[in-house]
Protein backbone atom coordinates (compact mmCIF):
# COMPACT_ATOMS: atom_id res chain seq x y z
CA UNK A 1 0.00 0.00 0.00
CA UNK A 2 1.40 3.36 -1.12
CA UNK A 3 0.54 6.25 1.23
CA UNK A 4 -0.60 9.41 -0.64
CA UNK A 5 -0.53 12.88 0.98
CA UNK A 6 -2.18 14.79 -1.45
CA UNK A 7 -1.98 18.85 -1.88
CA UNK A 8 -3.96 20.36 -4.65
CA UNK A 9 -4.07 20.13 -8.27
CA UNK A 10 -3.73 17.90 -11.00
CA UNK A 11 -0.55 16.46 -9.53
CA UNK A 12 -2.12 13.97 -6.41
CA UNK A 13 -4.46 12.75 -9.50
CA UNK A 14 -1.78 11.94 -11.95
CA UNK A 15 0.40 10.04 -9.42
CA UNK A 16 -2.36 7.77 -8.01
CA UNK A 17 -3.54 6.66 -11.55
CA UNK A 18 0.05 5.75 -12.29
CA UNK A 19 0.36 3.80 -9.44
CA UNK A 20 -2.76 1.89 -9.53
CA UNK A 21 -2.06 1.25 -13.25
CA UNK A 22 1.12 -1.05 -12.08
CA UNK A 23 -0.73 -3.36 -9.74
CA UNK A 24 -0.25 -1.29 -6.36
CA UNK A 25 -3.24 0.25 -4.14
CA UNK A 26 -3.12 3.69 -2.84
CA UNK A 27 -4.10 5.21 0.41
CA UNK A 28 -4.48 8.92 0.27
CA UNK A 29 -4.89 11.92 3.13
CA UNK A 30 -6.07 14.54 1.55
CA UNK A 31 -6.83 17.82 3.17
CA UNK A 32 -10.83 19.68 3.26
CA UNK A 33 -11.33 22.40 0.65
CA UNK A 34 -8.04 22.16 -0.76
CA UNK A 35 -7.19 18.83 -2.38
CA UNK A 36 -9.16 17.96 -5.72
CA UNK A 37 -12.24 15.87 -4.24
CA UNK A 38 -11.94 13.67 -7.65
CA UNK A 39 -8.94 12.38 -6.11
CA UNK A 40 -11.41 9.89 -4.18
CA UNK A 41 -12.23 8.14 -7.86
CA UNK A 42 -8.75 7.00 -8.47
CA UNK A 43 -7.38 5.56 -4.91
CA UNK A 44 -7.93 2.45 -2.50
CA UNK A 45 -9.37 4.79 0.10
CA UNK A 46 -8.71 8.24 1.67
CA UNK A 47 -9.25 10.09 4.94
CA UNK A 48 -10.03 14.01 4.95
CA UNK A 49 -8.56 15.71 7.29
CA UNK A 50 -7.72 19.50 7.96
CA UNK A 51 -4.43 21.22 7.47
CA UNK A 52 -2.50 20.79 10.44
CA UNK A 53 -3.70 17.63 11.85
CA UNK A 54 -0.37 15.58 12.21
CA UNK A 55 -1.00 12.68 14.33
CA UNK A 56 -4.45 11.95 12.72
CA UNK A 57 -2.31 11.95 9.50
CA UNK A 58 -0.02 9.90 10.58
CA UNK A 59 -2.63 7.31 12.36
CA UNK A 60 -4.46 7.20 8.88
CA UNK A 61 -1.17 6.10 7.28
CA UNK A 62 -0.40 3.40 9.97
CA UNK A 63 -3.93 2.65 9.87
CA UNK A 64 -3.83 1.45 5.72
CA UNK A 65 -0.61 -0.35 6.43
CA UNK A 66 1.25 2.07 3.89
CA UNK A 67 4.73 1.91 4.25
CA UNK A 68 6.35 3.84 1.44
CA UNK A 69 4.83 7.23 1.00
CA UNK A 70 4.72 10.37 -1.71
CA UNK A 71 4.42 14.03 -1.37
CA UNK A 72 2.16 15.30 -4.16
CA UNK A 73 0.42 18.64 -4.35
CA UNK A 74 1.33 22.12 -3.50
CA UNK A 75 0.08 23.40 0.06
CA UNK A 76 0.16 27.12 -0.03
CA UNK A 77 2.00 28.55 2.80
CA UNK A 78 -0.53 31.42 2.32
CA UNK A 79 -2.70 28.77 4.39
CA UNK A 80 -0.83 29.39 7.52
CA UNK A 81 -0.98 32.80 7.50
CA UNK A 82 -4.57 33.89 6.43
CA UNK A 83 -5.98 30.25 6.37
CA UNK A 84 -8.41 29.87 3.34
CA UNK A 85 -9.11 26.26 4.40
CA UNK A 86 -9.92 24.85 7.06
CA UNK A 87 -6.73 24.53 9.15
CA UNK A 88 -6.59 22.85 13.05
CA UNK A 89 -2.58 22.11 13.99
CA UNK A 90 -2.41 19.88 16.59
CA UNK A 91 0.37 19.49 19.42
CA UNK A 92 2.89 17.77 17.09
CA UNK A 93 1.99 20.59 14.70
CA UNK A 94 2.59 23.48 17.14
CA UNK A 95 5.76 21.47 18.05
CA UNK A 96 7.26 20.95 14.65
CA UNK A 97 6.97 24.42 13.68
CA UNK A 98 8.40 25.50 16.94
CA UNK A 99 11.41 23.45 16.39
CA UNK A 100 12.26 25.38 13.40
CA UNK A 101 13.96 28.43 12.93
CA UNK A 102 12.19 30.04 9.83
CA UNK A 103 9.14 28.83 8.00
CA UNK A 104 10.93 28.37 4.48
CA UNK A 105 9.82 25.78 1.83
CA UNK A 106 12.49 23.27 2.36
CA UNK A 107 12.93 23.63 6.02
CA UNK A 108 9.10 22.87 6.54
CA UNK A 109 8.99 19.79 4.21
CA UNK A 110 12.76 18.69 5.50
CA UNK A 111 10.81 18.80 8.84
CA UNK A 112 7.92 16.73 7.87
CA UNK A 113 10.13 14.00 5.84
CA UNK A 114 12.18 13.66 8.94
CA UNK A 115 8.88 12.60 10.90
CA UNK A 116 7.16 10.78 8.32
CA UNK A 117 10.89 8.99 8.83
CA UNK A 118 11.09 9.15 12.45
CA UNK A 119 7.62 7.18 12.06
CA UNK A 120 8.60 4.08 10.26
CA UNK A 121 7.76 5.27 6.83
CA UNK A 122 9.82 5.55 3.92
CA UNK A 123 9.34 8.33 1.67
CA UNK A 124 9.56 8.34 -2.28
CA UNK A 125 10.64 10.28 -4.76
CA UNK A 126 7.57 12.42 -6.46
CA UNK A 127 8.63 11.43 -9.72
CA UNK A 128 9.15 7.61 -9.53
CA UNK A 129 6.26 6.44 -10.92
CA UNK A 130 5.82 9.25 -13.65
CA UNK A 131 9.62 9.39 -14.79
CA UNK A 132 8.80 10.45 -18.63
CA UNK A 133 7.34 13.82 -16.86
CA UNK A 134 10.95 14.80 -15.62
CA UNK A 135 11.65 18.00 -18.22
CA UNK A 136 13.99 16.61 -21.29
CA UNK A 137 16.51 20.23 -22.46
CA UNK A 138 15.16 21.88 -25.06
CA UNK A 139 12.06 23.32 -26.63
CA UNK A 140 9.32 20.58 -25.51
CA UNK A 141 6.58 21.45 -28.34
CA UNK A 142 6.18 22.62 -31.76
CA UNK A 143 6.41 26.30 -30.77
CA UNK A 144 9.62 27.61 -30.52
CA UNK A 145 11.14 31.16 -28.28
CA UNK A 146 11.67 34.27 -30.01
CA UNK A 147 14.87 36.08 -30.00
CA UNK A 148 13.56 38.58 -27.35
CA UNK A 149 11.49 35.98 -25.23
CA UNK A 150 14.84 34.14 -25.32
CA UNK A 151 16.69 37.24 -23.77
CA UNK A 152 14.23 37.47 -21.33
CA UNK A 153 14.73 34.04 -20.17
CA UNK A 154 18.60 35.13 -19.96
CA UNK A 155 17.70 37.90 -17.97
CA UNK A 156 15.25 36.05 -16.09
CA UNK A 157 17.46 32.66 -14.97
CA UNK A 158 20.10 34.09 -12.71
CA UNK A 159 17.25 36.11 -10.80
CA UNK A 160 14.88 33.03 -10.48
CA UNK A 161 18.43 31.36 -9.15
CA UNK A 162 19.13 33.49 -6.84
CA UNK A 163 15.48 33.87 -5.37
CA UNK A 164 15.50 30.04 -4.99
CA UNK A 165 18.53 29.82 -3.38
CA UNK A 166 17.46 32.55 -0.94
CA UNK A 167 13.84 30.12 -0.20
CA UNK A 168 11.98 33.01 -1.22
CA UNK A 169 10.47 31.81 -4.50
CA UNK A 170 10.96 29.88 -7.31
CA UNK A 171 9.44 32.16 -10.17
CA UNK A 172 9.99 35.53 -12.12
CA UNK A 173 8.34 37.01 -14.95
CA UNK A 174 10.55 39.11 -17.64
CA UNK A 175 9.30 41.16 -20.51
CA UNK A 176 11.77 43.68 -22.66
CA UNK A 177 14.58 43.13 -20.34
CA UNK A 178 12.41 44.18 -17.51
CA UNK A 179 11.55 42.01 -14.70
CA UNK A 180 7.43 42.29 -14.08
CA UNK A 181 7.21 39.70 -11.14
CA UNK A 182 9.32 38.11 -8.51
CA UNK A 183 7.43 34.86 -6.41
CA UNK A 184 6.91 35.03 -2.53
CA UNK A 185 4.51 33.38 -0.43
CA UNK A 186 1.87 34.27 -2.92
CA UNK A 187 2.98 31.45 -5.05
CA UNK A 188 3.27 31.07 -9.09
CA UNK A 189 -0.12 31.34 -10.54
CA UNK A 190 -0.51 34.83 -8.51
CA UNK A 191 2.98 36.01 -9.81
CA UNK A 192 1.77 35.10 -13.20
CA UNK A 193 -1.08 37.16 -12.62
CA UNK A 194 1.14 40.06 -10.80
CA UNK A 195 2.77 39.89 -14.39
CA UNK A 196 -0.15 40.30 -16.56
CA UNK A 197 -1.28 43.52 -15.03
CA UNK A 198 2.07 44.87 -15.69
CA UNK A 199 3.10 43.64 -18.85
CA UNK A 200 1.72 43.99 -22.16
CA UNK A 201 1.54 40.51 -23.32
CA UNK A 202 4.96 39.41 -24.09
CA UNK A 203 6.40 38.23 -21.28
CA UNK A 204 8.05 34.82 -20.05
CA UNK A 205 8.45 32.91 -17.06
CA UNK A 206 11.17 31.43 -15.73
CA UNK A 207 10.97 28.79 -13.35
CA UNK A 208 13.73 26.63 -11.67
CA UNK A 209 14.49 24.73 -8.72
CA UNK A 210 16.31 25.37 -5.21
CA UNK A 211 19.56 25.08 -6.04
CA UNK A 212 20.17 22.01 -3.01
CA UNK A 213 16.23 19.96 -3.62
CA UNK A 214 14.84 17.34 -2.72
CA UNK A 215 13.29 14.80 -5.04
CA UNK A 216 11.24 13.01 -2.51
CA UNK A 217 9.31 16.41 -2.22
CA UNK A 218 10.71 19.35 -3.42
CA UNK A 219 10.37 19.30 -6.98
CA UNK A 220 9.04 22.10 -8.89
CA UNK A 221 6.14 21.35 -11.28
CA UNK A 222 4.24 22.87 -14.23
CA UNK A 223 0.85 21.78 -15.68
CA UNK A 224 -1.89 22.95 -17.31
CA UNK A 225 -2.95 25.48 -15.02
CA UNK A 226 -0.06 27.23 -15.19
CA UNK A 227 -0.23 27.52 -19.09
CA UNK A 228 -3.59 28.78 -18.75
CA UNK A 229 -2.80 31.44 -16.53
CA UNK A 230 0.05 32.58 -18.55
CA UNK A 231 -2.55 32.88 -21.80
CA UNK A 232 -4.35 34.81 -19.78
CA UNK A 233 -1.98 36.99 -18.40
CA UNK A 234 0.15 37.18 -21.93
CA UNK A 235 3.42 35.18 -20.86
CA UNK A 236 4.49 33.83 -24.07
CA UNK A 237 7.16 31.35 -23.08
CA UNK A 238 8.01 29.35 -19.82
CA UNK A 239 11.35 28.14 -19.00
CA UNK A 240 12.10 25.19 -16.91
CA UNK A 241 14.86 23.73 -15.65
CA UNK A 242 15.62 20.70 -17.30
CA UNK A 243 15.61 17.37 -15.04
CA UNK A 244 14.71 19.05 -11.89
CA UNK A 245 10.77 20.11 -13.17
CA UNK A 246 8.01 17.90 -13.63
CA UNK A 247 6.04 18.56 -16.52
CA UNK A 248 2.43 17.20 -15.72
CA UNK A 249 0.71 15.45 -18.24
CA UNK A 250 4.29 14.89 -20.21
CA UNK A 251 3.84 15.14 -24.00
CA UNK A 252 -0.22 16.85 -23.35
CA UNK A 253 1.28 19.21 -22.03
CA UNK A 254 3.58 20.15 -24.74
CA UNK A 255 0.21 19.67 -27.16
CA UNK A 256 -1.46 22.27 -24.77
CA UNK A 257 1.22 24.43 -25.12
CA UNK A 258 1.34 24.38 -28.47
CA UNK A 259 -2.43 25.07 -28.75
CA UNK A 260 -2.04 28.11 -26.63
CA UNK A 261 1.31 29.60 -28.78
CA UNK A 262 3.17 29.43 -25.56
CA UNK A 263 6.83 28.38 -25.88
CA UNK A 264 7.85 25.74 -23.31
CA UNK A 265 11.82 25.26 -22.77
CA UNK A 266 14.04 22.88 -20.22
CA UNK A 267 17.08 24.84 -19.86
CA UNK A 268 20.32 24.02 -17.82
CA UNK A 269 20.68 27.45 -15.79
CA UNK A 270 24.30 27.21 -15.79
CA UNK A 271 23.79 27.93 -19.41
CA UNK A 272 21.47 30.54 -19.70
CA UNK A 273 23.41 33.26 -21.43
CA UNK A 274 23.09 30.82 -24.55
CA UNK A 275 19.72 31.21 -24.78
CA UNK A 276 20.51 32.97 -27.92
CA UNK A 277 21.92 29.63 -29.59
CA UNK A 278 19.41 27.36 -31.36
CA UNK A 279 17.83 24.89 -29.78
CA UNK A 280 16.88 21.67 -30.64
CA UNK A 281 12.89 20.12 -29.99
CA UNK A 282 13.21 17.56 -27.05
CA UNK A 283 11.43 14.50 -28.58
Amino acid sequence: MLGLIAGEGAFPIEIARAVRAAGQPVHAVAFAELTDPSLEGQVSSIDWLPLGAVRPLLDSLHGAGAHDVVLAGKVAKTHLHRPGVPVAPDREALALFASLDDRADGRLLSALADLLEAEGFELKPQAEWVPDWIARPGVLGETRPTERQRLDIALGAPIARSIADLDVGQCVAVEAGTVLAVEAIDGTDATIERAGRLGAGEGVLVKLARPVQDPRFDLPAVGPRTLDAMAKAGLRALAIEAGRTIVIGGHDLARHADALGIAVVGIDPRDAAGMGADMGIAS
